[in-house]
Order: structure tokens, then C-alpha cells, then sequence
């Protein structure tokens, strides 16, 4: 074989040169733009929790801010985090924060984000959380937020209203929550496994060990991701479809309910519930050991579920319920509180 000449040598070593300058170009322009956006997110994020304070502005702290993730993730980090909303009368803090997204996909963020959490709000409520971890991603567009998952292990806390006179504290092993835009409407998932619950106030009462989930979507409501709902009024004047609301007490003792509601203005609540019920007398037993004020009112519910399930001990009914008045075969049976 014959070997090279001069002359290709140096077009070989030419065509090798520019491209190794071409890629340093590329590698220093990447990198250029890399902390020139690292630093416009930083800057903006601290701009953002650094309002003035103002009837309708969302301040904060986000101590020792920092942006990582060079050279194929971008993503802020925290020691503290605390936020001040005072569109919505609620102030929050947390632990540190550590989150990232992808050079190649920035809508799609994951975080994690350390305990204990504290929220007040001006109604008085003060809730106080804490966790082994806490992950959760979410996704957005230039129309906002479009779906969000959050998932907890070994949660506890405690929530409490002096002004009502009401407290409890709880422990799950497991929480779960998704939030998705469908169109104009919002898909809702929960999952909470394993709590415990006590009520503190008005008189101690330890409830037995649980799990609940609930699958629902809200319509017209997507506009809470996209920051135009405000949470506490979310579910007035809305109407949705309850696909599952699970309760399990373990033994088989099981409920689950669905099908079509509403709520008012006021926070009352109307539809028409299918209940499927599993195991009515040792539910009714529970309850009644729960709430021994009430024993006689559980009983007369019991033996009304029981007549409508052909004296089986499992029963399928349906509830109407009209501004949080439940009836059963136009037979009174209970009272739901506005939302």
C-alpha cells in the first residue's frame, strides 16, 4: 500500500484541527450558556421570594441558593426554604431543597425536599409535617403547570385550630399525591397507608389503623396547576365525578364510594353516591366503640344498610345527598359540614 503523500497528511491534519477547534467552540459556548442560564434562574428566583410585601405578592426565603447540576442538569438547591403567600393568608417553611431537570427536557423537575414543615394560615390553622423523604416531580409548559406527583414515606404530624378548638396528630407509612391537567379539568389521586390517627380536641380519641385512597376529577378546575384557583376556595362552586373514595380498616371491614357531586358557594355538598359496603356489622360495632355518644344513631344506620342489602352483612345503596343533608330511600341518616 502506497503510503500517504505530504499533501494529504496535512488535509488529514487540517480536517482534524478544525474539528477539535470546532468542538472547544462548542464545549466553551455550552458552558458560556450553561452559567449564564444558572445564573438568570438564580437571579430571578431570588428577585421572586424577595417581594416587598404586598396584599396580592408571594415572598420568601431560599437561604444559601445555589445552582447545580453542570454540565447536563440544572437545578436549585437550598438549606431553608420558607414562603410567605399573601394572596392566599399562608405562610409555610421547610427544610432544605435539592432539585434537578434535564438540559434536554427543562419542563420536567424533580426535588426532594427535607422536613419539618410548618404551614400557618390566617384562619388559624397550623399544620405541622415531617418525613423520611419527600420526592416529587413535576412538569410545565408556558401555559404553567400541567401535572405534579408527590410521593412521602413515614410521614407524622399534627394539625390543630385554636380558634375552633380542634387538633389531631397522625403517622402514615406511605402518602402518594398526582395532580393532572385534563384539558379544562383536574385529575386527582391520593393514597395514604397505614395511619394512625388520634384526636386531641375537643377529647382524646385514638382511631383505628387505616388506609384511604381517592380518584377524582374536578371540572373546570385545571387552573389550579396553572396558579389561577386558589386553594382554599378550590373546591367551591365546582362539580366533578368521584371515581373511588376507599376506606380499609383492615378484616375486611371496607367502604367505597362513588359517582356525581357538586358543591355550593357555601361549601355544601350534593349528589347522588353509590356506597358499596363490606362487613356493616362490624363496622357498626366499630364505630359505636369509637363514638359511644352516638351509639344510637349508628345502630338505626346500620339496620337501614342492612334492611337495603337483603340482610346480607355486604350491601351496595346509593346516598342522595342535598346540601350536606344524606338520605337513604328519603330516610334522613346523616349531616355532611360544608367544605
Amino acid at each position: 500500500m502506497a503510503a500517504p503523500t505530504p499533501g494529504n497528511r496535512s488535509t488529514v491534519s487540517r480536517k482534524v484541527y478544525w474539528l477539535a477547534a470546532a468542538v472547544l467552540v462548542t464545549i466553551a459556548l455550552y458552558t458560556g450558556g450553561w452559567y449564564v442560564a444558572a445564573s438568570q434562574l438564580k437571579t430571578r428566583v431570588a428577585e421572586f421570594l424577595g417581594r416587598p410585601d404586598a396584599a396580592d405578592s408571594i415572598g420568601g426565603q431560599c437561604s444559601s441558593l445555589d445552582v447545580r447540576g453542570y454540565p447536563f442538569r440544572i437545578g436549585l438547591f437550598c438549606d431553608k426554604v420558607a414562603i410567605d403567600d399573601s394572596r392566599e393568608g399562608l405562610s409555610a417553611t421547610f427544610g432544605a431543597l435539592r432539585s434537578a431537570a434535564q438540559i434536554y427536557q427543562p419542563g420536567h423537575v424533580v426535588l426532594e425536599l427535607d422536613g419539618p414543615a410548618e404551614v400557618r394560615t390566617t384562619y388559624g390553622l397550623l399544620t405541622h409535617l415531617d418525613w423520611s423523604s419527600l420526592q416529587s416531580s413535576f412538569r410545565a409548559g408556558l401555559g404553567g403547570l400541567s401535572k405534579v406527583d408527590l410521593l412521602a414515606k413515614d410521614i407524622t404530624g399534627s394539625i390543630s385550630n385554636p380558634l375552633a378548638k380542634v387538633s389531631a396528630d397522625g403517622k402514615s407509612g406511605h402518602g402518594e399525591a398526582h395532580l393532572r391537567a385534563n384539558g379544562p379539568d383536574l385529575d386527582v389521586a391520593l393514597l395514604a397507608e397505614d395511619v394512625n390517627a388520634t384526636l386531641a380536641d375537643p377529647s382524646p380519641k385514638v382511631l383505628p389503623t387505616f388506609s384511604t385512597s381517592i380518584d377524582l376529577t374536578l371540572a373546570g378546575k385545571a387552573g389550579l396547576l396553572a396558579g389561577k384557583e386558589k386553594l382554599d376556595t378550590v373546591l367551591r362552586n365546582s362539580e366533578g365525578q368521584l371515581r373511588g373514595l376507599v376506606v380499609d380498616l383492615g378484616k375486611g371491614r371496607v367502604v367505597t364510594a362513588s359517582g356525581p357531586f357538586s358543591v355550593d358557594e357555601n361549601g355544601f355538598i350534593s349528589g347522588r353516591i353509590r356506597l358499596e359496603i363490606e362487613q356493616i356489622q362490624a363496622w357498626r360495632d366499630l364505630l359505636i366503640e369509637q363514638f359511644p355518644e352516638a351509639a344510637g344513631q349508628i345502630r338505626n344506620v346500620a339496620d337501614i344498610l342492612k334492611s337495603i342489602a337483603g340482610k346480607h352483612d355486604n350491601g351496595t345503596i346509593s346516598l342522595d345527598i342535598e346540601d350536606g343533608a344524606v338520605f337513604v330511600s328519603f330516610i334522613p341518616i346523616g349531616y355532611l359540614p360544608p367544605l
